[in-house]
């Protein structure tokens, strides 16, 4: 196999395929496996929790020949175990359906994992479509309030920041309802409500009509996105990646990226 000799080979590959991850794991001496592998597999996210769990997401069934664990899944290195997270009422995985897929991953303090991709009605829940989040505690899923309430939505993106907040990114409008959540919104977790984060002065997102792709934030708690988005909140300078600090207003972050 190709990939496997480029890994015995120093790895000089740069891109680490769904079938090497579920494969392969670093000891001391190299790469060895990790479990069984994964039908069709490709990894877009991956998180680890507090207790060194590892939560996988993308476009992938039945990881170690378990039929519930489609899309995403949880390797427990302690036991060197796979686990589904949830299934749906036939069996399958709680993420079922055609074109589907998790792109994004993120934990909160409390250890619960919030996925983002394409699905809809995760885990037969209606308003679990594009992001939902996992409790490990209850073993259950669930939509984030009314859910994200755009049509045609993709996440592609999730940060939670210090208070719990879970930012999202992705290609969508008037997120949570919120006519200025286009393409970013932010959920709190402790009130349950959705949030947007800023606008461009006229009642619409400060990004409309692009997506956000990546977000990250800092220890002082500011938020830094990156995407396909030109003049963010109306900042000629904004383009490709900005921050924003609530109550601030986005600010162009230097230096600026231009095509």
């Amino acid at each position: 196999m190709a990939a496997a000799m480029a890994l015995s080979d120093k790895a000089r590959t740069t891109q680490v395929s769904m079938h090497l991850f579920f494969h392969m794991r670093i000891s001391p001496t190299g790469y060895d496996r990790v479990g069984q592998g994964s039908d069709y597999p490709s990894v877009n996210a991956l998180a680890i929790d507090a207790n060194g769990r590892v939560y996988v997401g993308g476009d992938f069934i039945n990881v170690a020949g378990i039929a519930a664990a489609d899309y995403v899944a949880m390797w427990n290195p302690s036991i060197q175990r796979w686990s589904a997270l949830g299934s749906n009422s036939s069996g399958d995985g709680a993420i079922s359906g055609e074109y589907v897929d998790v792109s994004a991953l993120a934990i909160d303090a409390n250890g619960r994992v919030y996925a983002g991709g394409d699905f809809d009605n995760l885990a037969g829940i209606a308003a679990a479509d594009s992001v939902a989040v996992w409790d490990p505690a209850t073993g259950q899923w669930s939509a984030l309030g009314n859910g994200l309430q755009s049509e045609y939505s993709h996440v592609a993106a999730l940060a939670v920041d210090a208070k719990d907040r879970v930012y999202i990114g992705g290609l969508f409008r008037d997120g949570g309802g919120n006519a200025a959540a286009d393409a970013l919104v932010v959920w709190d977790s402790i009130t349950q409500t959705w949030g947007a984060v800023g606008s461009d002065g006229n009642g619409d997102g400060a990004i409309l009509y692009n997506t956000v792709n990546a977000i990250a934030i800092d220890s002082r708690g500011k938020l830094y996105i990156g995407g396909s988005f030109e003049n963010v909140a109306n900042d000629l300078f904004a383009d490709f990646v900005a921050a924003y600090q609530m109550p601030d207003v986005f600010r162009v972050f230097v230096p600026a990226i231009n095509r």
